[in-house]
């Protein structure tokens, strides 16, 4: 099997510069795979709550991803996509992928 190039691309907005870009060899065979495919189960059907019994879910300190759309908020905590890695959800009208 012959190498790859893979080119990783930094983005401008991430170091406030013009963007950085790197280029190596790599050797499918160097690849390692540690999850079989769909190890990491995405939640489908999230479970919301509320402002007031989020203090019973996360802490003041966690961290969460939040998105707003058409006026609809969603916070989701990043203990739990450090998990799942994906979020299917409907938000303000409109299906949206949450990933991690």
């Amino acid at each position: 099997m012959k190498n790859v190039a893979l080119t990783l691309f930094i983005s401008a907005a991430f170091f406030g510069v013009a963007g950085l870009a790197w280029t190596a060899e790599i050797d499918p065979k160097e690849i390692v795979t540690l999850l079989r495919k769909d190890a990491i189960p995405a939640i489908l059907s999230p479970k919301h709550v509320g402002v007031s019994e989020s203090a019973s879910v996360i802490d003041d300190v966690d961290r969460v991803l939040g998105v707003t759309i058409n006026g609809e908020s969603r916070a989701y905590p990043v203990n739990a996509l450090s998990v799942h890695e994906i979020v299917n959800d409907f938000v303000g009208g409109v299906k949206i992928a949450v990933t991690w």
